[in-house]
């Protein structure tokens, strides 16, 4: 399974929402809520660390906003 992941803007003040998750096979749409459960968490949070960084250092007035789907995963987020 694919992982996506995209920056959406939010509102005038530079803030934009981070969104990722698994590629849904039919629509291409990504799904924030599945469970892979395969062991690649970790390798999954470094990639997107890095494009945080990516990001950043292209729009670094950018105020960057990520919650989990579930109150795990904002834990996981928080920690990471």
């Amino acid at each position: 399974m694919r992982r996506l992941f995209s920056f959406h803007f939010v509102n005038q003040d530079s803030l934009y929402n981070l969104a990722f998750g698994d590629r849904k096979q039919l629509r291409g749409e990504f799904d924030d809520r599945i469970v892979t459960d395969n062991g690649d968490s970790e390798k999954v949070l470094e990639t997107v660390v890095a494009a945080v960084y990516t990001f950043r250092d292209r729009f670094p007035q950018a105020w960057i906003y990520a919650t989990g789907s579930t109150a795990a995963r904002t834990r996981l987020y928080k920690k990471a």
